[in-house]
């Protein structure tokens, strides 16, 4: 009877439409009275799992749902023990399920319709080593024969390689240019534009005032001049000649 009634109940709600907000209370409601009918006993684990359905509203996942993730945090104390504990016959799953906890992150999803937030622990992927990338890499690429050589051969490529590139001058437009009725002088043209030596004048400018105040330095340069001709002034009277 129970079995029949719950069936009932599953194929009501999933005739409802999903994108109607009234129809999801209906489903919601049907879903959750056979919950409440099996006590959370007998339903199939892969359409009622924390996983597929809220574990409030039994709605299903959807992608409008928020999901974060979060690293565990635990103490230093809650490590040490985790580490030492020791694994006995009775307790040996519940060790196994903390001693998962040092190496995954925490994950919050949170339900689009009654917004309530779900927390299950996720291992943490695992990096590859350098050396495993660096050998699948070397195993992808094709087998070619390595050939040998010469010294010689090595040291021209060298010279070559140092030499710098001349630009090429199309001989063809220059001679176009030399036998054309303009050209008087039959002077071709520097098609090869040098680039203007620029000569860099490295010495520093000095500073007239020595790093001092402008205004000082010229106020006291004022004074000089003055003590100067009011000195002149004075020569000037003492050597003229009396009238």
């Amino acid at each position: 009877m129970a079995e029949a009634h719950v069936g009932f109940l599953c194929n009501i709600a999933s005739t409802l439409s999903k994108d109607n907000s009234s129809h999801n209370l209906l489903r919601s409601y049907y879903l959750m009275r056979c919950r409440t009918i099996t006590h959370g006993y007998g339903l199939p684990q892969k359409q009622f799992s924390h996983k597929a359905r809220c574990p409030r509203c039994c709605l299903e996942r959807s992608a409008k749902d928020d999901i974060k993730v979060r690293p565990i945090k635990l103490s230093k104390r809650q490590k040490k023990r985790i580490k030492s504990a020791k694994s006995t016959t009775t307790k040996q799953k519940r060790i196994e399920r903390r001693k998962a906890l040092l190496c995954s992150n925490e994950l919050e999803q949170i339900c689009s319709f009654c917004k309530n937030k779900t927390k299950t622990p996720i291992l943490k992927p695992k990096k590859e080593s350098l050396k495993r990338k660096y050998q699948q890499s070397e195993s992808n690429e094709p087998v070619t024969k390595k050939a040998k050589l010469n010294p010689n051969e090595t040291v021209k490529n060298l010279q070559k390689a140092n030499t710098k590139t001349k630009p090429q001058i199309n001989l063809y437009t220059s001679a176009f240019d030399i036998f054309a009725l303009n050209n008087k002088k039959n002077i071709l043209p520097n098609t090869v534009k040098q680039a203007p030596k620029v000569i860099k004048n490295n010495k520093k400018k000095k500073d007239k005032f020595a790093g001092l105040c402008k205004q000082a330095v010229l106020a006291s340069a004022k004074l000089k001049d003055n003590k100067q001709k009011t000195g002149d002034n004075k020569l000037n009277l003492f050597l003229k000649p009396s009238s």
